[in-house]
């Protein structure tokens, strides 16, 4: 596997995991286990961030937004805004 390949399969599983992710914490009401998968998040987020801040320049415009969508604003304001959406549902 090239080193292309790989970026692109890793950022596939982050933007995987992070949709995921938020779907699941809708669902999770127990306070130490929801903590629990909001840290998971955050390292979605952090490995996203520097995915981006080292690869950026040779990735794909699509690669790109798919980072793009999850570090688009701070982690609490993900989470916050996550809230907001599910809660006017």
């Amino acid at each position: 596997m090239n080193t292309y390949s790989y970026l692109k399969a890793n950022i596939d599983s982050l933007s995987q995991r992070w949709h995921d992710g938020l779907k699941d914490l809708q669902d999770i009401t127990h306070p130490p286990s929801r903590a629990e998968h909001i840290d998971y998040l955050n390292e979605v987020y952090i490995e996203a961030a520097e995915l981006h801040e080292l690869c950026s320049q040779e990735l794909h415009p699509v690669l790109l937004t798919k980072l793009g969508h999850i570090i688009s604003r701070d982690f609490d304001q993900q989470i916050q805004l996550y809230k907001k959406v599910t809660k006017a549902k």
